[in-house]
């Protein structure tokens, strides 16, 4: 069964639970979608990824326009419909007449409307003959891979970076993953989406200036950020063992990951000393003397893989187990991952920093010792790092798990 275009789809097995909801039980709620943004006529989407099936735009009489790509529900007014000529015939056109709108929490739209979370996993897997390990264990960690990481602050885009180590010459382990990965829609590989993914084998750094999300799947490749290292000693299974259920179960994984994408869960701020305590404890074993195979950011990782978590289960907030099991998660893809590499660094060499890096460092170590707030803002105002490297300097010192975002514009100091 051959994927339907995204904005396509009509069948209500091809439809995440928010967009079902949207097309059937909701009445004038949707993501804006403009037709003519300024004379304020738009439609209503059931997501960003689906068109409405409806015949009906959206005016807005009174008030101010709203903004592109956001849930909203409209109060409409009063309605009439117009009739245009198409070809040989006559298209009936509902108008809503808009006279006041408020923003709707897609959190609150019900999914795992045909496929659970584990289902969802189990497709993942299907294809898959592990050659190394319980091939169980990978679920997760595919799954992750596939819902990604909502954007959780003012400097980072969300996604996740992954690192995809096979074992030297082992192809059908490259080739396997990317078979798993065809649950994204091919719509989300194009640079204009705004969530991009992308698989790699070269150290390339990517980042689409219209994309909220930017997932990155690299091959065994160095000197590169990685959030989610996936040890992956694997190969697939014969075609005809797996393609029947793959083709059933295809579609509605595609609707399950299609919700996870709506949520956009978030680490609460009672949580967030504990994240600190988190981040200082690995810091802590990062310290020991020993030797890296990846650039293993846990300052960036450790936050994204806790929300993704949240948010392949559905939640609104990020909680104390979600915060506790990436850390558990991640430290066991990174031992894992050890066993299938070869070109291995010294930590020390690994997160040695520049002297802009240092230098920024100091600022903002300085900053919290004086009392000033440390946030984004604040610290472009106080460094001596020269604007067109300021963002590269500080997205350097998160690689190095020095700082961290706890959200918005706010810096956290690591070890510090």
């Amino acid at each position: 069964m051959a994927n339907s275009p995204l904005r396509d789809r009509m069948y209500g097995f091809e439809m995440s639970g928010g967009e079902y909801q949207l097309i059937f039980e909701k009445e004038n709620m949707g993501y804006v979608r403009f037709m003519d943004k300024t004379k304020g006529i738009f439609y209503l989407d059931p997501s960003p990824f689906l068109n409405t099936p409806y015949d009906e735009v959206y005016f807005i009489k009174a008030g101010p326009v709203p903004p592109k790509g956001q849930l909203i529900s409209a109060t409409v007014s009063e309605s009439e419909k117009k009739y245009t000529q198409i070809n040989n015939g006559v298209k009936a056109v509902t108008i809503k007449y808009v006279v006041g709108w408020t923003f709707e929490d897609p959190n609150k739209l019900i999914g795992n409307r045909l496929v659970n979370v584990d289902e969802f996993l189990g497709t993942m897997t299907e294809p898959l003959r592990s050659t190394g390990y319980d091939i169980t264990d990978t679920g997760l960690v595919l799954g992750m891979c596939a819902v990604a990481s909502p954007k959780m602050n003012e400097f980072e885009p969300g996604g996740l970076n992954s690192g995809v180590f096979c074992g030297k010459g082992k192809e059908k382990g490259w080739t396997a993953f990317k078979k798993v990965l065809t649950v994204v829609p091919t719509e989300f590989r194009r640079p204009a989406s705004s969530h991009y993914y992308k698989l790699l084998e070269t150290a390339e750094r990517i980042r689409p200036i219209n994309s909220i999300e930017v997932s990155l799947a690299y091959r065994e490749t160095y000197g590169v950020q990685i959030h989610l290292p996936i040890p992956f000693d694997v190969e697939l299974k014969p075609f005809k063992s797996y393609d029947e259920n793959a083709k059933y179960f295809k579609p509605m994984a595609r609707s399950f990951l299609i919700d996870a994408l709506m949520f956009q869960p978030v680490i609460p701020e009672k949580y967030l000393k504990r994240l600190e305590g988190i981040l200082n404890t690995v810091s802590d074993d990062m310290e020991r003397p020993g030797n890296t195979a990846f650039d293993r950011s846990f300052a960036s990782a450790l936050p994204k893989l806790a929300a993704s978590i949240a948010r392949l289960y559905r939640k609104t907030f990020v909680s104390a187990d979600q915060m506790k099991e990436s850390m558990e998660l991640w430290s066991g893809v990174v031992a894992r991952s050890k066993r299938y590499t070869e070109m291995e660094r010294s930590v020390s060499e690994a997160y040695a920093l520049k002297p802009d890096e240092g230098r920024m460092l100091s600022e903002i170590k300085h900053m919290k010792d004086t009392g000033i707030p440390l946030t984004i803002s604040n610290l472009r105002l106080h460094t001596t790092v020269p604007e067109w490297r300021f963002d590269e300097t500080l997205a350097n010192l998160v690689a190095a798990s020095h700082v961290y975002f706890p959200g918005g514009d706010k810096i956290g100091l690591i070890g510090g």
